[in-house]
């Protein structure tokens, strides 16, 4: 596959990647015959929107817009479908001036724009795109079996295949595949008594994909329940399995849940992506002061370590980005989970599994007699989880565990609630990393404007012409205005101080006094800076700020 030395150079000169970036993934380019700038996107080195803004910004090239820029499909029959796979284009409209407006991930290429220009018989106007962008344009209209639009009722007879089976096998992996390219974490398959429709739920936020007829909707249950290893037979009761399979060239763990409803079986499908579980400390959001602190907690040799928040707040992502920048050759890392969310190498994981009886509390019990360095616990749920935990944290282990709680002092104080013995929970706690999850502004298309003074007064700021950033919508971001999310953290390291207002049984709010003159920056503060930066909206920041201005009055 050839190379574009002049996008690589672009991205070494804007610091964005470096040569280390580049020679440490050439083996896996050559071995699988993509550019090294593909491998760098698949491994998230370079995030492909941060690409889109480089060949914006550096060459000029417009981003398509599929609200602004409309497809017109008479210019499809310019190309073959295997002419658009082959270059990665896509033919969209013609401009005014009679140019063909065509879709590129790659507008650099000069050897396949002299190609295309010959193909095409006339002048060419580029817009840039995500390459998976276009390979859904490809898919949907240069694809009679399209995955047809959500009002449409998708039929397995619509399928060039006469053989049911194979269709269902295509809907499931085609289902999959647009999951995994949009970037969702759940898949919905579910029936009403008027539609049986597919959503995906993409940063949080549950879209509609498609919808299915009766009859592709069982042959749907039944193939996932077979990948699952679930009883195809069994309809009345809950069900759960798992498989994996390949989409992009990366391995996608699936999780499958079936619930059934009077309509029939629910079906949620939970996709786990390798890249998105293991990041580094760098990308998880920290600010660099709650870097640096985070740093210095990992640097205890032993002690408790907790992530707090919400449910879906990337609590596990937070441990195992912790526990996979940690030294696994010279460590016994052991980890009990309920589910374990993702296989990491040289970590012994185990399955929490309360049919045979191996809970937390037993489970853990059985770790400390392996002689473990560190120890990561899924979650603390129970009085005897957390006394386990709290004494194999002062006995020399390095435990790390998640607990539900609003903020970092309130895990504090759920502790205590859970009757750890005081002396042992000031002795054994060494930080706390507390973190809910918000939809970030899409960088491409987000727009300027001057606050208005109610939103002044909730950011507290006395600015006189303060700028804020608010959302749009593009192809990028699918025209909602948001894509991805980032993490808002608190970190609260301790000091002598709290561990004193600790062990002689102090209420939240004399400790959060405490923990603040020593230099806590509250979640809120955080959540401010990242919406002055423009990192995303007031509107989406605005239930933090009012749910946690609410909880400290």
């Amino acid at each position: 596959m050839k190379e574009n030395k002049l996008v690589l150079e672009t991205l070494l000169r804007n610091e964005e990647i470096t040569r280390q970036d580049i020679a440490l993934r050439i083996p896996k380019a050559q071995k699988s015959g993509v550019s090294v700038l593909d491998v760098l996107l698949q491994d998230r080195i370079i995030a492909s929107e941060k690409l889109l803004l480089i060949f914006h910004k550096e060459w000029g090239f417009e981003v398509y817009d599929p609200n602004k820029d409309p497809m017109d499909s008479r210019f499809l029959s310019l190309f073959t479908k295997e002419q658009a796979q082959a270059f990665c284009i896509f033919p969209l409209n013609q401009s005014d001036g009679g140019s063909l407006i065509l879709l590129m991930a790659d507008p650099m290429d000069e050897e396949a724009l002299r190609s295309l220009q010959q193909i095409a018989k006339r002048p060419l106007k580029i817009l840039v795109t995500e390459k998976r962008c276009i390979q859904r344009l490809i898919h949907k209209y240069y694809s009679q079996n399209q995955v047809s639009e959500e009002n449409a009722i998708f039929k397995i007879g619509q399928t060039k295949s006469n053989n049911e089976e194979t269709s269902i096998v295509a809907l499931v992996n085609k289902i999959i595949e647009e999951g995994v390219s949009r970037g969702a974490s759940d898949i919905h398959i579910e029936a009403y008594s008027e539609k049986i429709q597919i959503r995906l739920r993409i940063d949080g936020i549950l879209q509609p994909m498609m919808r299915l007829d009766e009859e592709t909707w069982r042959g749907l249950v039944t193939r996932l329940k077979i990948l699952g290893e679930c009883d195809i037979a069994e309809h009345r009761l809950p069900q759960d399995g798992a498989f994996t399979t390949n989409v992009e060239g990366r391995q996608i763990d699936l999780r499958l849940s079936i619930l059934p409803t009077i309509n029939g079986e629910k079906i949620v499908l939970r996709l786990l992506d390798q890249h998105k579980f293991l990041m580094k400390i760098d990308d998880l959001g920290f600010s660099k002061e709650q870097e640096a602190l985070v740093k210095e907690i990992m640097e205890s040799p032993h002690g408790m370590i907790l992530a707090s928040g919400p449910t879906g707040s990337g609590k596990t992502t937070t441990l195992y980005s912790l526990l996979n920048g940690m030294n696994r050759e010279t460590q016994n890392i052991i980890t009990i989970e309920d589910p374990v969310e993702f296989q990491m190498e040289d970590i012994n994981q185990i399955q929490v599994n309360e049919k045979t009886g191996l809970t937390f509390a037993l489970g853990l019990r059985s770790i400390l007699r392996q002689d473990p360095n560190i120890i990561m616990v899924g979650e603390i749920r129970d009085e005897e989880t957390a006394a386990i935990a709290t004494r194999a944290a002062i006995t020399g282990h390095l435990v790390l565990s998640t607990i539900h709680t609003n903020n970092a002092i309130a895990s504090l104080t759920r502790l205590m609630d859970m009757k750890v013995p005081l002396y042992l929970l000031s002795a054994a706690i060494r930080g706390v990393i507390s973190q809910k999850l918000i939809k970030r502004l899409c960088p491409n298309c987000r727009k300027e404007g001057f606050a208005t003074i109610e939103e002044k007064i909730l950011l507290g700021a006395s600015v006189e012409a303060l700028r804020l950033y608010y959302p749009d919508g593009c192809s990028l971001c699918h025209g909602t205005g948001y894509l991805g999310r980032i993490a808002v953290q608190e970190v609260l390291k301790m000091t002598r101080n709290i561990r004193e207002a600790i062990s002689l049984g102090k209420n939240y709010d004399l400790i959060r006094q405490i923990a603040l003159e020593e230099g806590l920056i509250p979640i809120e503060e955080s959540l401010k800076q990242h919406i002055l930066n423009g990192e995303t909206s007031l509107a989406e920041g605005m239930e933090i700020l009012v749910f946690e201005n609410e909880w400290h009055h």
